[in-house]
């Protein structure tokens, strides 16, 4: 098997990403965490190549876990925790399974009897290199409204919690912060995240297995 890697699209290199797969005589293709609604994704999805997409309802294939019971169950211990303001951090880019995990977060809330408060609720665009800068930002401005925040992956949660100490916000004393992925080895974390673990290992065999 040959295996070509794109970290991003990067229109520098030459071509769209159909033209550069057609020219490498590509059988199919994972697509990962991309913004569905770039034209080089949505001209790829319009093709003939086989694509398998993780998390979203796109492709000829796609892998999803369980969302909104993932969200529901770690929504559920920070409430557990004593945390009645929660914020969530949505990236509007990963329509699909920003969703449905919005929806695990407002099922859990109504369940405890909380008012679901869409003003803890921040849109933020995913693939923006300044987004622990925006939603620290967000948190300077609406500080004391919510004590916790719930991001959309581990590596979202890495950032954020090494913005915020870095300008002297501790984590977790402060303000909690979760994850999504169990991705980072906690030994290596400090202070180690807080997450949902999904089982990447099955996932990857499934896709392979739709390929």
């Amino acid at each position: 098997y040959e295996i070509l890697i794109l970290p991003q699209y990067n229109k520098n290199l030459g071509g769209t990403y159909l033209q550069r797969f057609r020219s490498k005589g590509l059988d199919g293709v994972f697509c990962l965490c991309c913004d569905y609604s770039q034209p080089e994704i949505q001209e790829l999805l319009g093709s003939d190549i086989h694509m398998v997409c993780f998390d979203t309802d796109f492709g000829t294939y796609s892998i999803t876990s369980d969302s909104i019971t993932a969200t529901e169950d770690l929504t559920d211990y920070l409430l557990s925790l004593g945390h009645k303001k929660i914020l969530y951090v949505h990236p509007k880019a990963l329509a699909s399974v920003s969703v449905l995990r919005l929806k695990g977060y407002k099922k859990a809330l109504a369940k405890a009897g909380l008012t679901i408060d869409e003003k803890l609720i921040f849109d933020y665009d995913y693939f923006n290199s300044k987004s622990a800068a925006i939603i620290y930002a967000h948190y300077l401005e609406c500080k004391g409204d919510f004590s916790a925040i719930m991001c959309p992956d581990d590596y979202t949660a890495a950032a954020l919690i090494s913005y915020f100490s870095a300008h002297g916000v501790n984590v977790p004393s402060d303000i909690s912060i979760t994850g999504f992925d169990g991705i980072f080895d906690p030994r290596f974390q400090v202070p180690s995240i807080t997450t949902m673990q999904q089982n990447t290992a099955l996932i990857g065999d499934e896709a392979c297995h739709l390929m």
